[in-house]
């Protein structure tokens, strides 16, 4: 394949491919699934919410509607989470 000599900014010489039909097809085709070109996957490499998710976050305020003195600790203890993830849904709900 012919390579193209790219200038960058700076002076320094980089090497760049050139355009293919396949190339093309593939960004059409990511275009046409995502609606844009860029990665839609940037962004996502963290861990998923799973203590804060809406099922656990239901429970935890449920109890604490029902038993507000409650600490979080305790209402931890009894819905599976930690302590701090308790926290930060009644941080969330405040």
């Amino acid at each position: 394949m012919k390579k193209l000599l790219k200038f960058s900014v700076n002076g320094s010489m980089s090497f760049k491919q050139p355009r293919t039909r396949l190339t093309i097809t593939q960004l059409c085709d990511k275009f046409d699934t995502h609606g844009t070109i860029c990665d839609v996957h940037r962004g996502r490499s963290r861990r998923p919410l799973t203590a804060t998710s809406p099922a656990s976050s239901a429970m935890v305020l449920e109890r604490f509607t029902t038993l507000p003195r409650k600490s979080a600790t305790h209402c931890a203890r009894e819905t599976g989470g930690s302590s701090r993830s308790v926290q930060c849904i009644l941080k969330a709900f405040k």
